[in-house]
C-alpha cells in the first residue's frame, strides 16, 4: 500500500479527516482510513473464534480489513460493500484468492437493504463505513431484521463527534 498513485475517491460518508480533496494518494488512503494491524488481528481473531458463516463488512475501502475478516475463517460467505469504484477496484485486485466473497459497489443506503434480502441471517458485522450517526444507525437497523442470538455486530465510533457520545442507550433498546 505505498502506491503513490493518485485516486478520484467517490464518498458517501463524513470525508476525510486529513483531506479536503477528492483526489487522493492511495497511499494515504491505506495510512489514514485503513483500521491498523492490531484492531485487524482483533477481528480475525474474532471471527477465528466465532466461525460464522455470513460476514459483512460495510465499507471495504482498499480491503485490508476484509482481507481481515475473510481469512480468519475459510468456510464464511463475506459480503463487503463500498460506495467509491476507484478503491473497490484496488481492493478487488487483494481479493482474487478469496473465492467466498461478494462485492457489493455503490451507495450502502441500496445496496445494503438488496443483500440483506438475499440471506437468510446476518452471523457478524463490521461497521465502519460513513462515518456518520444516522447512516450507521440506519445501516444497524437494518440488520437487526437478520440478527440471531449468535450474532456479533461491531461499530466503529469516532471522537470528536458528540452524537457518538451515548449510541449506547438507543442500540441497547434496539429489538430486531
Amino acid at each position: 500500500m505505498a502506491s503513490a498513485d493518485t485516486i478520484e475517491v467517490t464518498d458517501f460518508g463524513a470525508g476525510s479527516r486529513v483531506s479536503d480533496s477528492s483526489r487522493r494518494r492511495v497511499r494515504d488512503i491505506a495510512r489514514y482510513s485503513e483500521k491498523n494491524a492490531r484492531l485487524g488481528q482483533l477481528l480475525f481473531r474474532l471471527v477465528n473464534h466465532l466461525n460464522p458463516n455470513i460476514i459483512l463488512d460495510l465499507g471495504t475501502s482498499l480491503g485490508i480489513t476484509t482481507l481481515y475478516l475473510a481469512s480468519a475463517e475459510k468456510a464464511s460467505q463475506v459480503y463487503t460493500f463500498e460506495g467509491c469504484p476507484q478503491t473497490m477496484a484496488i481492493a478487488r485486485k487483494h481479493f482474487k484468492c478469496i473465492s467466498m466473497l461478494s462485492l457489493w459497489r455503490g451507495n450502502i443506503d441500496q445496496t445494503l437493504g438488496k443483500a440483506l434480502h438475499l440471506l437468510p441471517s446476518v452471523d457478524f458485522a463490521f461497521f465502519d463505513a460513513n462515518h456518520r450517526y444516522e447512516p450507521t444507525m440506519r445501516y444497524f437497523q437494518a440488520c437487526l431484521s437478520k440478527v440471531h442470538e449468535d450474532t456479533i455486530l461491531v461499530l466503529m465510533t469516532f471522537t470528536g463527534q458528540q452524537k457518538w457520545l451515548k449510541p449506547g442507550k438507543k442500540l441497547k433498546h434496539m429489538k430486531p
